[in-house]
């Protein structure tokens, strides 16, 4: 079904070139040609307005949906999809959620995306949620997502950036607050700000967050193809190319579902930290030891991320599951021949909110 578009509905930077082509039988396929034309030279946010009007009025046009694609990239990265679409991080958000719930609470969310999080509290049974999205499109979507299943009496979505600077005043005291301020290292120090703006604004000292603690876990690799994809080895055709090492990069995201085919010790602790306790960081670095538990050549070490929920829940973006956030692989520069019982040690610093691994 493709709809009609007016001329007051498109972004400024492209009214000129279309009016000329909205009363035209092929301007679907001109308006996108425009788009192609002028998007990388107008700001990204107008590019990405077009592009999505233009998926909204014409869904079935194959042009449409290839072109829009490279504009609606730009502006809202690919995770929006694959982070619903993640079955481990919705797992630990409904239980903890079912954890807290309680019908005469209700839960201030930061970041609401679909609404997903948001819905699963009321389906837990909480009485309320007051949520903010800053993105106007994303709010958009949040908002039909909300209408479609039928949650818009106790879901109050605002489209709004949440800081200490903005002009909100909630209804009524929060009792939880939740967010996904998140990425695929220890902690966005953003959160301690917002945290502090919702503090600011009723939210209980001592009220639960989800999630509220945050780790970095790390394991020992024994895989030869992983270190392949960061450095060439000694020797490489009878000859010595490891100059090129010089251009390697320090850490490599592993494709999700990747598995750690020998892994070479148990899962450590690397870094963590829990906003409940504090909402400040601390920059260090300090040297680990790692007992090993394969023989073999330790190559360098993966990490992942975890996250820890009121109630006990964690999600984990473990080496072999699919998830939105990748693990990484941090590639020693000098391989260590170890036997069973050995401790290699690794060097961590954790630096604004990231953790940094290398050999020692």
């Amino acid at each position: 079904m493709v709809s009609e578009l007016d001329l007051e509905e498109i972004p400024e930077p492209f009214q000129a070139f279309a009016a000329i082509h909205l009363d035209r039988e092929n301007r679907w396929h001109e308006l996108t040609r425009m788009l192609g034309t002028l998007g990388p030279k107008v700001p990204a946010k107008e590019a990405a307005k077009m592009a999505l009007l233009l998926r909204e009025r014409a869904p079935r046009h194959p042009f449409v949906q290839d072109i829009t694609g490279t504009f609606i990239r730009d502006r809202f990265p690919s995770w929006y999809i694959d982070a619903v679409n993640d079955t481990w991080r919705n797992a630990a958000y409904r239980a903890a959620l079912k954890h807290l719930a309680d019908p005469d609470k209700v839960i201030l969310e930061i970041g609401t995306g679909t609404g997903l999080f948001a819905m699963m509290a009321i389906q837990a049974g909480f009485r309320h949620v007051y949520t903010f999205e800053s993105n106007e499109h994303v709010a958009k979507i949040a908002a039909e997502c909300i209408r479609r299943n039928g949650f818009e009496d106790r879901i109050t979505l605002q489209n709004i950036t949440f800081n200490d600077e903005a002009d909100i005043t909630l209804p009524e005291r929060p009792d939880v607050m939740m967010h996904e301020v998140s990425g695929e290292n220890l902690i966005i120090p953003d959160l301690f700000g917002l945290i502090e703006a919702a503090r600011d604004k009723g939210l209980p000292e001592d009220a639960p967050i989800l999630p509220h603690k945050f780790a970095v876990h790390a394991q020992l690799s024994g895989d030869p193809e992983l270190h392949a994809r960061s450095h060439v080895p000694s020797g490489t055709e009878g000859l010595d190319l490891t100059a090129i090492n010089l251009l390697a990069m320090p850490r490599v995201h592993l494709d999700r579902g990747t598995e750690l085919k020998k892994p070479m010790s148990a899962p450590i602790v690397a870094a963590s930290h829990d906003v409940s306790i504090s909402l400040k960081l601390t920059d260090e670095t300090k040297v680990i030891e790692v007992d090993t538990t394969e023989a073999g050549i330790a190559y360098g070490l993966v990490h992942w991320i975890c996250q820890s929920f009121p109630g006990g829940a964690v999600y984990e973006n473990t080496p072999g599951r699919w998830c939105n956030w990748y693990p990484y692989y941090w590639p020693f520069k000098d391989p260590k021949s170890v036997a069973v019982g050995d401790t290699v040690k690794v060097e961590v610093t954790t630096f604004q909110g990231k953790a940094y691994f290398q050999d020692v």
